[in-house]
């Protein structure tokens, strides 16, 4: 993502929203790119065809382009890509284009280089790296496969009390069989008919114990335990989320 950022900056240091055009036909793929991008500050435009590649380049200005090699169904040479490369180099020949391809091999990113691509994807990319900003929330906890876990606290204040506030942004190694919990303060703050909470630790102790299960397992887990401790009895709002990495 550095690197790409560098390119966008590369070609248009004085804007203070780059721009860039993302063509994919696929929907999950635009919405990965989409998501990446906005968090990184660049405003992303997404098209799923080469006409719309090209009637987006005539009518608006972007920084970079990132883009398929294949977008009609059964077709994997990368030609019909090629073949639009030459005609957004006759659009703009300074645009930084990036490929991001399923279907790449040392010769079409060789012929893609040539036609002016800058630098060359292939799918799938490894999502390896968990952006996240706590907005007055309890602390996440992300549990580790190996029984480790860490307090997700960079944020800032709670969202919506102050017209202006700046949150601080951190990202983190998610890997696979790692897990996160996101949950309010009714779910550790609820007593049981002793009138003890359930409390933080005991929350971790119980995650710790239970990561291998998915998301959705977890999830059911931790609130059936939670429940089994106060009786039913909820005293606040408990609201609890589940992410694997699998």
């Amino acid at each position: 993502m550095e690197k790409l950022r560098n390119k966008v900056e590369t070609k248009a240091p004085s804007q203070t929203t780059p721009r860039a055009l993302i063509a994919d036909d696929q929907p999950e793929v635009l919405e990965a790119l989409r998501l990446l991008l906005k968090g990184e500050g660049i405003h992303p435009i997404t098209v799923s065809s080469p006409a719309a590649i090209l009637e987006a380049l005539r009518s608006q200005h972007f920084d970079i382009v990132l883009m398929d090699l294949n977008y009609a169904r059964d077709t994997t040479s990368g030609k019909e890509g090629l073949d639009l490369l030459t005609e957004i180099q006759e659009v703009d020949k300074t645009l930084p284009v990036v490929v991001v391809t399923g279907w790449g091999s040392v010769d079409l990113a060789v012929e893609a280089m040539r036609r002016g691509v800058q630098d060359f994807v292939q799918k799938p990319w490894e999502n390896e790296r968990l952006v996240y900003a706590n907005a007055g929330h309890d602390a996440p906890i992300l549990m580790r496969q190996n029984g480790s876990h860490v307090r997700l606290r960079e944020g800032g204040a709670v969202l919506g009390v102050f017209a202006d506030w700046s949150y601080e942004q951190n990202e983190i190694e998610f890997v696979s069989g790692d897990r996160v919990l996101l949950f309010t303060d009714g779910v550790t703050e609820v007593r049981n008919s002793d009138g003890e909470e359930f409390g933080e630790r005991r929350l971790i102790d119980l995650l710790k114990g239970i990561r291998h299960l998915g998301a959705r397992e977890l999830q059911a887990q931790v609130m059936r335990t939670v429940a089994e401790f106060s009786g039913g009895e909820f005293q606040d709002d408990a609201t609890l989320i589940a992410m694997s990495a699998d």
